[in-house]
C-alpha cells in the first residue's frame, strides 16, 4: 500500500493557510505569521523551524508542543500502523531498507534519505546528528 506524501504535506500547508485566513493580514505571508504564531518571534531561523515542523507533523504525526493541527487518528507517514486492516510501515523506502531508489539503471539501490540519527533526530527538531547519508 503506497501514501503520496507530498499531497499530505500540501494539505497541512494549505490547510495553516485556511486556517487563519480570516485573521492573518493580506500583506503579511503565511511564514512570517505562523512563525509568529507557531513558535515564537519571526526569525528566519523560526520560518526554518517552522517548515521543518509541517514536514515532521506529516512524517510524525502531532509529535511536538508546536503541533496545533491535530488530523484524528493520523500517526504520521512514517510511523507503522494499521490501515483498512492492513499493517503500514514505509520506514524501509525512506531508511534504506528496500532497494527501492531509482538508478535508471533497471535495478534499486537501497539509500538512507535521513542524516544521522533518522526519525530520532527529527522528533529532536533536527536535521541529523551528523552529515552522512548511507547508499549501498
Amino acid at each position: 500500500m503506497k501514501i503520496p506524501l507530498l499531497p499530505l504535506v500540501a494539505a497541512l500547508v494549505a490547510h495553516l493557510g485556511a486556517a487563519g485566513a480570516e485573521e492573518r493580514p493580506e500583506n503579511t505571508t503565511i511564514c512570517d505569521y505562523y512563525a509568529e504564531k507557531t513558535v515564537g518571534a519571526n526569525t528566519a531561523g523560526n520560518q526554518q523551524l517552522l517548515m521543518h515542523l509541517v514536514l515532521a507533523n506529516a512524517l510524525l504525526g502531532p509529535y511536538s508542543k508546536y503541533s496545533t493541527v491535530k488530523v484524528p487518528n493520523f500517526p504520521g507517514s512514517l510511523v507503522p500502523t494499521t490501515f483498512a486492516g492492513d499493517y503500514v510501515d514505509l520506514n524501509g523506502y525512506f531508511n534504506g531498507g528496500f532497494a527501492s531508489t531509482n538508478t535508471g539503471l533497471g535495478y534499486g539501490v537501497s539509500a538512507s534519505f535521513f542524516d544521522d540519527g533518522g526519525l530520532d533526530a527529527t522528533r529532536q527538531n533536527k536535521p541529523g546528528f551528523g552529515n552522512t547519508t548511507s547508499y549501498q
